[in-house]
């Protein structure tokens, strides 16, 4: 089965400010500056695709975002491109 990145979509994922999801369930970080270790410093992080892996737990495709914590693409995704999401019912 091939996908039509044609009609991919991009918008800004929930809880991040640096993080995009499509709605084919790709996540994305942006070009972003963030500051490095003690002394007064910056450094570019570039825009890279990230790669989900398989929940042991739930059985459901999540990544990890910079700050460490695990989000579910399917959550993303539905927060993004599904009016009406409420946190908390089944997606």
């Amino acid at each position: 089965m091939k996908l039509n990145l044609e009609n991919e979509v991009w918008k800004m994922a929930q809880g991040s400010s640096y993080h995009e999801v499509s709605n084919m369930g790709g996540v994305r970080s942006l070009p972003h500056v963030v500051s490095c270790g003690p002394a007064p410093g910056v450094r570019r992080v570039g825009g890279v695709t990230l790669n989900p892996f398989i929940s042991t737990a739930t059985g459901y495709l999540q990544v990890v975002f910079a700050d460490r914590k695990k989000h579910s693409v399917h959550r993303l995704v539905a927060h993004a491109f599904c009016d009406g999401y409420v946190s908390g019912k089944v997606v």
